[in-house]
């Protein structure tokens, strides 16, 4: 598996057939305010994604984020989540946060598998989401 790094104009081009791909729902582009996108694929085929928003020279916030349905259900979800922090982690961020909603039990397992834990909780359009950290 490799990381492609997208400018933020680059994922413009790709980011609603993504999302539209990964959560069955049309987000308008325009929407994503993102410094660049992660897309993780493996011989050329497209894996999942993350949208990332630098905050400081050490934090980011992943904003959106998902596989496509060849890794859906399968072990490469995992790879394809660790990958991304991975890389992030590789270019010297110390501080990864996201929110994961409550009802996503296997994101939440990547997370916590991966060192993230939960640091507060949010409410938004009557879905509860972990606010999720990696880091200090």
């Amino acid at each position: 598996m490799d990381v492609m790094i997208l400018k933020a104009d680059a994922w413009a081009a790709y980011s609603e057939n993504a999302h539209l791909a990964v959560f069955d729902e049309k987000r308008p582009s325009e929407f994503n305010r993102i410094d660049f996108a992660l897309l993780v694929v493996e011989n050329e085929n497209p894996l999942g994604f993350v949208t990332v928003r630098e905050l400081d020279e050490k934090s980011i916030y992943w904003q959106f984020g998902g596989v496509f349905k060849t890794a859906k259900d399968t072990h490469k979800s995992f790879q394809v989540y660790k990958q991304g922090i991975d890389y992030c982690v590789n270019q010297g961020y110390e501080n990864i946060s996201t929110l994961v909603e409550s009802e996503n039990i296997v994101m939440l397992k990547f997370a916590f598998k991966l060192n993230f834990r939960i640091i507060g909780v949010r409410i938004f359009k009557n879905k509860v989401y972990c606010e999720l950290l990696k880091g200090e």
